[in-house]
Order: C-alpha cells, then structure tokens, then sequence
C-alpha cells in the first residue's frame, strides 16, 4: 500500500496483487474487508485481491456509472445475505426437508416395519402428505421458504447436510425427468389432491418454485406467500387446519381453528 494511504471506494481503479501473484487492474466493484495494514476489493472483473496502488487519473468517473456500481454491488450484497439467511437453519419461516419421494416407492414390508406415524397412517403417500402439511402451514401463518435436498441435523453441534435432489429426478412418473417434471409433481401430486381449486388455479399467485444450486446439488425451493384467508388441506376424507410455530408445523381442531380464524385473518 502506498505511504499516502487513501480510502479505497467502489467507482476507484486500482491496481491489486492477487493470490497467484499475479496483479490486475480495474474499477472496484466492492470493498471486501478494510483494514489499518491493507484493503481487500472485488474488481468489474471478478478479480479479487490486496490494493497495492490507486490508479489517480481515473478516479475521476462519471457519477452515473458510479451509482450503477454502487447499485449493482447492493443487489449482490442483499443476495448473498439472503441466500445466508435460507441455509442457517429453520426458523419459523424455513422449513427443511431432505425430499418429497422417500415413500413412494416403499414396500409393503418397509412401511409395516418403520415407526414413522406418517407412514403408518398414509403408506406410500406419506412423504408428499407431509409436505402438503408444511405448505398449508406456510400459507395459514406468515409464509416462508420449504427447501427440499436438505438433511437437518437435530444436534446444535453438527451442520445441516446438502444432500440435494438430483437423485429424486429418476423417480419422477412417465419419465418426467428434471427440474421442470419436479414442479409438475408438486402441482399434480400435491397441491392439486389436497389443496382447494381456489389455491391450485392460483399457483402463481402463492408459489414460486426454483432449483438453486449448494455445493454442486440441486435443492428445490418452494417460496410460499401467506394466504388473505383460512386454507384447509384435504387428506383422505377430512380436511385439516395446519399452522406454523416456531420451527413446527402444527395441526390446530375444533375451536383452536375458529379462535386463529378470527384473530390471524381479519
């Protein structure tokens, strides 16, 4: 760094040492770590490393330019401070779930020996049903994100696993393989059996569903918007009520239903 030691802000050009060793030139895109001894930045063109000068005749740029860095940086900033937020661990508006086929192909042996009430109760069905569950809970609370492809692991000590759901792709029906046939399972599998017309022939307007990409796996994203009124799900011949609590969902009956009616939806 220079003896005359000058702030380094987005919109300079600078000159940087990188890594490899190797420097580059060019305009600072962001400001990634500041200190008394040094300043670390991302240039315009993705290199990243140590300001060892700044480049004066060009620090002069027009102001537009300026504000459009400065605006492209806070998207970028925003973005990867939610993406942060979506793999922290579930909150009362995350939910995990390693996926949505675990059961489907389950043999009749399997589902007498496991334990899970779930697949006692709905065998084959079980693990969409209890995504449907998680979507109604969503809708009849405050929203949130379902992320399929994620192991949650229940010790503090141990990190959540991406597992992803590239190995749930073969599993789709009539070869519907990908990204695009996962969507239309959740549509015909399980919003269109247990949700109302009025939620399926609205799907845009509750869901948006996307396929990012953590450590080289494909998760799926279900982002879910609260819904203006009650959403019954229907399993089987009954309908049920599910809320969100905490990092649970929750079943609520007879006047709990009426009471979160009157106090939620208004």
């Amino acid at each position: 760094m220079e003896k005359e030691k000058k702030k380094v802000i987005v919109g300079k050009y600078v000159t940087i040492s990188q890594k490899n060793g190797k420097t580059s030139q060019g305009m600072v895109r962001s400001v990634l770590r500041e200190s008394k001894d040094e300043t670390i930045v991302e240039l315009l063109n993705g290199s990243m490393g140590r300001v060892i000068k700044i480049i004066p005749q060009r620090a002069n740029i027009p102001i537009e330019k300026k504000r459009s860095i400065i605006s492209q940086n806070i998207t970028i900033k925003s973005n990867e401070t939610q993406e942060n937020k979506l793999f922290s661990g579930e909150t009362n508006n995350i939910e995990y779930k390693l996926s949505a086929l675990w059961s489907q192909n389950l043999s009749r042996e399997a589902i007498d020996n496991l334990k899970t009430p779930e697949v006692k109760k709905y065998g084959n069905r079980a693990s969409k049903i209890i995504i449907a569950k998680v979507i109604a809970g969503f809708l009849n609370s405050s929203g949130g994100d379902l992320i399929i492809g994620i192991r949650e692991e229940k010790e503090q000590q141990k990190d959540n696993e991406i597992e992803g759901i590239d190995n749930e792709f073969k599993q789709l029906k009539n070869k519907d393989y990908g990204e695009d046939g996962y969507k239309r399972m959740i549509m015909d599998d399980i919003i269109r059996p247990h949700f109302s017309k009025e939620i399926f022939n609205h799907f845009n307007d509750y869901f948006k569903i996307t396929f990012p990409k953590k450590e080289n796996k494909t998760l799926c994203r279900i982002n879910i918007k609260k819904s203006n009124s009650e959403v019954f799900i229907t399993i089987g011949n009954n309908d049920h009520f599910f809320i969100r609590v905490d990092t649970q969902t929750r079943e609520l009956r007879g006047k709990e239903i009426i009471d979160y009616i009157r106090r939620h939806f208004k």
